[in-house]
This record gives structure tokens, sequence and C-alpha cells, in this order.
């Protein structure tokens, strides 16, 4: 993703790599972070609707 937003910004020039790298340096923490923050409340949330959808959910 990082790839394609710094195509986005800058094209393609000479440097490309080095600020591709950077873009990935300063957003892959973030996205670390947040990905291990949604992931349990996103399992709940698909364990209930899967339930849901079978049939066997608990009120």
């Amino acid at each position: 993703m990082t790839a394609v937003v710094t195509f986005v910004n800058i094209g393609f020039p000479p440097g490309f790599f080095h600020a591709w790298m950077k873009a990935w340096a300063i957003a892959f923490p973030g996205a670390t972070i947040v990905a291990m923050i949604a992931a349990p409340p996103a399992r709940l949330i698909t364990d209930r609707l899967v339930r849901w959808l079978d049939g066997a959910v608990d009120s």
C-alpha cells in the first residue's frame, strides 16, 4: 500500500525506492499497533456473525 501511495504522490523518480522505504518505515509500526488492537474485536464480531448465520446464536 505504501508503494502505491508513494507512486501516486511522487511518481517514479530515481529516488522512488528510498521514498517508499521511508514511508513504509513510518507506516508499518502504526499499522501493526492498529492491527493488534483491532484483531480481537474483529474476531469476536466475525465469530458471532458466523454463529448467527448458522442459526446458533444465544441471545
